[in-house]
C-alpha cells in the first residue's frame, strides 16, 4: 500500500488497467505478456503533500523462449 494519496493508476501498454491505492495481497494479474509491455504508476497525493502527483514506469521484457527440434 502507498502512503499519503488519495488514489492510484497503474496502466499497461497492452490495455492493462485497474486502479486502487493497493494491489491487495495477491497482487494484480496481468494479461499475457508476449511482447515488451511498459506499466505506468501514476497517483494523486493527499491535500499538503509535495509533489501532488507522481508517477513511476517500468518496462517489462518477457524471456524468449526456445524449444528444440
Amino acid at each position: 500500500a502507498l502512503d499519503n494519496v488519495t488514489s492510484c493508476t497503474v496502466s499497461g501498454s497492452n490495455g492493462d488497467s485497474w486502479t486502487a491505492v493497493s494491489s491487495g495481497s495477491s497482487g494484480q494479474t496481468t494479461s499475457v505478456i508476449n511482447s515488451t509491455v511498459i506499466y505506468t504508476l501514476s497517483c494523486s497525493a493527499l491535500v499538503g503533500v509535495t509533489p501532488s502527483t507522481f508517477s513511476e514506469s517500468v518496462t517489462v521484457v518477457p524471456a524468449p523462449e526456445y524449444s528444440e527440434n
